[in-house]
């Protein structure tokens, strides 16, 4: 599902899995509270929110979430960065 919404109300949020009542593994995913959905693991111009945990993107650290929004908000903004996500990566060389 994608969004054309010019208000962006995603945020990093901490996961905390528990097994048997007890705390497990932690983690970060960015959820759009407002949408009911989160950052898939799809590319920006695909199906970039799901409701399916299975696809969801899952980081290792606040950081790391941080910087994946940053990228998707300056994607979205139409701006170029320096690190490459406006490239479009090619298989080969043109002939």
């Amino acid at each position: 599902m994608s969004t054309n919404d010019d208000t962006l109300s995603a945020r990093v949020v901490e996961i905390v899995e528990a097994w048997d009542g007890a705390p497990g593994r932690t983690f970060y995913g960015i959820y759009d509270p407002d949408f009911g959905h989160w950052m898939s693991t799809a590319p920006f111009d695909g199906l970039i929110w799901t409701q399916d945990l299975r696809r969801r993107c899952e980081f290792d650290t606040r950081p790391d979430a941080d910087d994946e929004l940053k990228r998707f908000i300056r994607w979205r903004n139409g701006e170029e960065d320096e690190d490459g996500v406006g490239e479009i990566p090619w298989d080969r060389e043109a002939a």
